[in-house]
């Protein structure tokens, strides 16, 4: 993998890894172009000889990805495959940018995970693999310094706006707002958490809302 490989005028600098392949047909990893971690890389599964298994974007959430710091924990992918693990089993698979046609990485020392997947299309599988919504708000907590920076660069009066909007799709009464102003100026909460208090609120757990992710284009915290 090339520390920075130019194509059609881009040049990118990609980390990624495929940690497995399942048994009912998902390949799962990470992968994030290091110069450009706003946009999720758009991969490919292929083998040594150029056949393609599947494709999708890595953008999906996972915790210990926050914990090592990679893009925010938010550049796990989950692709389905034409094939199984234990059918590409020793098989040298590659993960190709979509976009540059740059390889970012390849092996063919990735494990094959035993899995139960849940079946295709249901309501469920769609819910929990849709990755413009967040699941929890703890999903967020590796975006700690990107909305301690939106505070600093905005404005504790902005951000608290911005917040209650994001979490309660409306504006509290301003009382409401300057105490958590007032909490936020003093050091009593972070940014991180005046969102995680307004998503244990009475009011979010009697009328629940979706809440974009990231990855959503009405995600108003840019990283």
């Amino acid at each position: 993998m090339s520390e920075g490989v130019s194509h059609a005028g881009r040049v990118i600098r990609p980390r990624a890894h495929l940690d497995a392949v399942t048994t009912g047909g998902f390949a799962e990893g990470w992968a994030f172009d290091r110069d450009n971690t706003a946009e999720p890389l758009l991969l490919r599964v292929l083998d040594a000889g150029g056949e393609e298994f599947g494709r999708g974007h890595a953008n999906l959430h996972r915790t210990d990805l926050a914990d090592g710091g990679l893009r925010h924990g938010w550049c796990a992918f989950r692709i389905r495959l034409t094939r199984t693990g234990d059918a590409l089993r020793g098989t040298r698979l590659v993960l190709q940018d979509v976009a540059t046609g740059t390889e970012v990485h390849a092996s063919e020392n990735w494990r094959v995970r035993d899995s139960k997947e849940t079946p295709h299309g249901s309501i469920e599988s769609v819910m929990a693999e849709d990755p413009t919504m967040l699941r929890s708000l703890r999903q967020l907590s590796g975006y700690a310094p990107v909305l301690a920076a939106f505070a600093e660069r905005y404005g504790i009066p902005d951000f608290v706006r911005t917040a209650c909007t994001f979490i309660l799709g409306r504006l509290p009464e301003e009382t409401v707002l300057q105490s958590y102003e007032r909490l936020l100026a003093n050091g009593a909460v972070t940014p991180f958490g005046l969102l995680a208090m307004l998503g244990e609120s009475e009011e979010l757990r009697a009328k629940p809302r979706l809440i974009p992710s990231p990855v959503h284009p009405g995600f108003p915290f840019a990283a």
